[in-house]
Protein backbone atom coordinates (compact mmCIF):
# COMPACT_ATOMS: atom_id res chain seq x y z
CA UNK A 1 0.00 0.00 0.00
CA UNK A 2 2.73 2.37 0.87
CA UNK A 3 4.48 2.07 -2.09
CA UNK A 4 1.60 2.43 -4.64
CA UNK A 5 1.22 5.61 -2.33
CA UNK A 6 4.51 6.57 -2.45
CA UNK A 7 4.34 6.03 -6.53
CA UNK A 8 0.99 8.07 -7.13
CA UNK A 9 1.97 11.07 -4.69
CA UNK A 10 5.53 11.15 -6.38
CA UNK A 11 6.74 14.81 -6.11
CA UNK A 12 3.57 16.19 -4.03
CA UNK A 13 4.20 17.93 -1.33
CA UNK A 14 1.26 19.86 -0.35
CA UNK A 15 -2.35 18.98 -0.95
CA UNK A 16 -4.68 21.73 -0.75
CA UNK A 17 -8.72 20.39 -0.60
CA UNK A 18 -11.76 22.40 -0.75
CA UNK A 19 -14.18 21.43 1.93
CA UNK A 20 -18.01 22.02 0.85
CA UNK A 21 -19.02 19.18 -1.31
CA UNK A 22 -15.23 17.81 -1.21
CA UNK A 23 -14.90 17.31 2.15
CA UNK A 24 -18.36 17.74 3.22
CA UNK A 25 -21.60 17.20 1.96
CA UNK A 26 -24.57 19.76 3.00
CA UNK A 27 -27.80 20.17 2.46
CA UNK A 28 -28.50 24.07 1.45
CA UNK A 29 -31.62 23.67 -0.56
CA UNK A 30 -33.21 22.85 3.37
CA UNK A 31 -31.16 26.10 4.91
CA UNK A 32 -33.16 28.43 2.22
CA UNK A 33 -36.54 26.94 2.89
CA UNK A 34 -36.13 27.05 6.55
CA UNK A 35 -34.56 30.67 6.52
CA UNK A 36 -37.81 31.60 4.21
CA UNK A 37 -40.48 30.11 6.43
CA UNK A 38 -38.85 31.65 9.54
CA UNK A 39 -39.28 35.34 8.01
CA UNK A 40 -41.88 34.57 5.44
CA UNK A 41 -40.84 34.44 2.07
CA UNK A 42 -40.26 32.45 -0.83
CA UNK A 43 -36.83 29.91 -0.60
CA UNK A 44 -35.87 31.97 -3.83
CA UNK A 45 -35.65 35.30 -2.71
CA UNK A 46 -33.24 33.47 0.05
CA UNK A 47 -30.99 32.20 -2.36
CA UNK A 48 -30.99 35.93 -4.42
CA UNK A 49 -29.90 37.21 -0.89
CA UNK A 50 -27.25 34.84 -0.75
CA UNK A 51 -26.18 35.59 -4.45
CA UNK A 52 -26.35 39.37 -2.94
CA UNK A 53 -23.55 39.15 -0.44
CA UNK A 54 -21.80 36.51 -1.51
CA UNK A 55 -18.45 38.67 -2.23
CA UNK A 56 -18.81 39.95 0.92
CA UNK A 57 -19.72 37.36 3.26
CA UNK A 58 -17.32 35.31 1.60
CA UNK A 59 -14.27 37.76 2.00
CA UNK A 60 -14.70 39.54 5.21
CA UNK A 61 -16.99 42.01 4.55
CA UNK A 62 -19.09 41.17 7.69
CA UNK A 63 -17.46 41.10 11.37
CA UNK A 64 -19.61 38.52 12.64
CA UNK A 65 -22.13 35.81 11.35
CA UNK A 66 -24.97 37.97 13.06
CA UNK A 67 -23.85 40.94 10.76
CA UNK A 68 -24.19 38.21 7.94
CA UNK A 69 -27.91 37.48 9.10
CA UNK A 70 -28.50 41.20 9.20
CA UNK A 71 -27.43 42.02 5.68
CA UNK A 72 -29.43 38.52 4.77
CA UNK A 73 -32.64 39.90 6.07
CA UNK A 74 -31.72 43.41 4.78
CA UNK A 75 -31.34 41.70 0.85
CA UNK A 76 -34.82 40.05 1.77
CA UNK A 77 -36.10 43.50 1.80
CA UNK A 78 -36.94 43.31 5.34
CA UNK A 79 -36.27 44.94 8.71
CA UNK A 80 -33.10 43.42 10.37
CA UNK A 81 -34.36 43.67 13.97
CA UNK A 82 -31.59 42.49 16.50
CA UNK A 83 -33.61 39.94 18.74
CA UNK A 84 -34.80 38.75 14.72
CA UNK A 85 -32.03 38.63 13.61
CA UNK A 86 -30.00 36.55 16.91
CA UNK A 87 -32.92 33.93 16.21
CA UNK A 88 -32.21 33.25 12.82
CA UNK A 89 -28.18 33.39 13.25
CA UNK A 90 -28.76 30.45 15.71
CA UNK A 91 -30.71 28.60 13.02
CA UNK A 92 -28.13 28.80 10.31
CA UNK A 93 -25.46 27.80 13.27
CA UNK A 94 -28.45 24.94 13.95
CA UNK A 95 -28.40 23.99 9.97
CA UNK A 96 -24.66 23.77 9.89
CA UNK A 97 -24.37 21.46 13.19
CA UNK A 98 -27.04 19.59 11.96
CA UNK A 99 -27.21 19.01 8.06
CA UNK A 100 -23.62 19.06 7.47
CA UNK A 101 -21.30 16.34 7.77
CA UNK A 102 -17.96 14.67 6.14
CA UNK A 103 -17.84 12.51 3.88
CA UNK A 104 -16.88 8.62 4.48
CA UNK A 105 -13.78 9.27 2.99
CA UNK A 106 -12.82 12.29 3.87
CA UNK A 107 -10.61 11.33 7.27
CA UNK A 108 -8.84 8.48 5.63
CA UNK A 109 -7.62 10.36 2.99
CA UNK A 110 -6.40 13.10 4.82
CA UNK A 111 -5.14 10.29 7.23
CA UNK A 112 -3.35 8.63 4.39
CA UNK A 113 -1.89 12.11 2.89
CA UNK A 114 -0.22 12.34 5.99
CA UNK A 115 1.01 9.16 6.58
CA UNK A 116 2.77 9.84 3.27
CA UNK A 117 4.48 13.06 4.46
CA UNK A 118 1.99 14.99 2.13
CA UNK A 119 1.02 18.29 4.21
CA UNK A 120 -2.54 19.69 3.71
CA UNK A 121 -4.80 22.60 3.74
CA UNK A 122 -8.16 22.82 3.72
CA UNK A 123 -9.23 25.71 1.02
CA UNK A 124 -12.48 27.19 1.08
CA UNK A 125 -14.63 29.69 -0.21
CA UNK A 126 -16.72 30.41 3.11
CA UNK A 127 -18.06 33.16 5.43
CA UNK A 128 -18.24 33.47 9.60
CA UNK A 129 -20.36 30.50 10.46
CA UNK A 130 -17.92 28.16 8.89
CA UNK A 131 -15.03 28.58 11.19
CA UNK A 132 -17.38 26.37 13.97
CA UNK A 133 -18.09 24.14 11.45
CA UNK A 134 -14.24 23.46 10.44
CA UNK A 135 -13.63 22.80 14.72
CA UNK A 136 -16.56 20.87 15.19
CA UNK A 137 -16.03 17.90 12.72
CA UNK A 138 -12.48 17.90 13.89
CA UNK A 139 -10.62 19.33 10.47
CA UNK A 140 -8.00 21.21 12.13
CA UNK A 141 -6.78 18.27 13.92
CA UNK A 142 -6.84 16.31 10.91
CA UNK A 143 -4.53 18.91 8.33
CA UNK A 144 -1.82 21.14 8.32
CA UNK A 145 -3.56 24.49 8.17
CA UNK A 146 -6.64 26.20 7.45
CA UNK A 147 -7.18 28.33 4.88
CA UNK A 148 -10.71 30.38 4.56
CA UNK A 149 -11.88 33.12 2.33
CA UNK A 150 -13.69 35.34 5.03
CA UNK A 151 -10.42 35.18 7.21
CA UNK A 152 -7.87 36.06 4.30
CA UNK A 153 -10.07 38.05 1.98
CA UNK A 154 -9.47 36.27 -1.13
CA UNK A 155 -11.65 33.63 -2.77
CA UNK A 156 -11.46 31.12 -5.32
CA UNK A 157 -10.57 31.69 -8.16
CA UNK A 158 -8.88 34.51 -7.21
CA UNK A 159 -4.73 34.13 -6.51
CA UNK A 160 -4.39 35.03 -3.15
CA UNK A 161 -6.35 32.32 -1.54
CA UNK A 162 -4.29 29.65 -3.32
CA UNK A 163 -0.72 31.52 -2.83
CA UNK A 164 -2.42 31.84 1.15
CA UNK A 165 -2.28 28.43 1.82
CA UNK A 166 0.50 28.10 -0.34
CA UNK A 167 2.40 30.41 2.18
CA UNK A 168 0.63 28.50 5.33
CA UNK A 169 1.85 25.05 3.95
CA UNK A 170 5.59 26.13 3.23
CA UNK A 171 5.12 24.62 -0.18
CA UNK A 172 5.65 25.91 -4.25
CA UNK A 173 2.95 25.28 -6.65
CA UNK A 174 4.73 22.55 -8.35
CA UNK A 175 4.74 20.24 -5.95
CA UNK A 176 1.05 20.94 -4.28
CA UNK A 177 -2.09 19.79 -5.80
CA UNK A 178 -5.55 20.99 -5.59
CA UNK A 179 -8.99 19.20 -5.09
CA UNK A 180 -12.23 20.85 -6.15
CA UNK A 181 -15.34 20.42 -7.11
CA UNK A 182 -15.36 23.64 -9.18
CA UNK A 183 -14.05 23.91 -13.06
CA UNK A 184 -13.72 27.87 -12.20
CA UNK A 185 -11.76 27.14 -9.10
CA UNK A 186 -9.62 24.30 -10.65
CA UNK A 187 -8.61 26.75 -13.19
CA UNK A 188 -7.26 29.68 -10.37
CA UNK A 189 -5.05 26.94 -9.03
CA UNK A 190 -3.75 25.52 -12.63
CA UNK A 191 -3.01 29.42 -13.79
CA UNK A 192 -0.16 29.53 -10.95
CA UNK A 193 0.81 26.17 -11.79
CA UNK A 194 -0.46 24.12 -9.29
CA UNK A 195 -1.93 20.78 -9.84
CA UNK A 196 -5.58 19.86 -9.91
CA UNK A 197 -8.11 17.06 -9.05
CA UNK A 198 -11.72 17.32 -10.11
CA UNK A 199 -13.73 15.33 -7.74
CA UNK A 200 -16.86 14.58 -9.25
CA UNK A 201 -19.16 12.40 -6.94
CA UNK A 202 -22.30 9.86 -8.14
CA UNK A 203 -22.34 8.57 -11.05
CA UNK A 204 -23.14 11.78 -12.90
CA UNK A 205 -21.01 11.61 -16.53
CA UNK A 206 -18.10 13.59 -17.78
CA UNK A 207 -19.90 16.01 -20.36
CA UNK A 208 -21.05 19.87 -20.28
CA UNK A 209 -19.96 21.65 -17.44
CA UNK A 210 -18.70 18.55 -16.00
CA UNK A 211 -16.12 18.23 -18.56
CA UNK A 212 -12.82 17.62 -16.51
CA UNK A 213 -11.17 19.16 -19.30
CA UNK A 214 -7.43 19.54 -18.56
CA UNK A 215 -7.99 18.36 -14.74
CA UNK A 216 -7.48 15.08 -13.65
CA UNK A 217 -10.97 13.30 -12.81
CA UNK A 218 -11.60 11.98 -9.47
CA UNK A 219 -15.08 10.50 -8.00
CA UNK A 220 -13.52 9.79 -4.32
CA UNK A 221 -10.69 11.39 -2.04
CA UNK A 222 -9.05 8.34 -1.73
CA UNK A 223 -7.96 7.92 -5.24
CA UNK A 224 -5.09 10.55 -4.47
CA UNK A 225 -3.29 8.12 -2.85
Amino acid sequence: MMLRVARILAGVKAALIDLFDTLVWSEWRVLRERFGEAIGVAPRVVSRAYEATYHLRQTGGYESPEAITAALVGACGLEPEPAFVRELTDLVADHLEHHVQLYEDALPALRGLREAGVRTAVVSNCDNFAGPLVERLGLAREVDEVVLSFRVGSRKPEPGIYRAALDALGAEPEGAVFVDDQPEYLDGAAALGIGTRYIRRGNEPWEGHHDPGDHVPITRLTALL
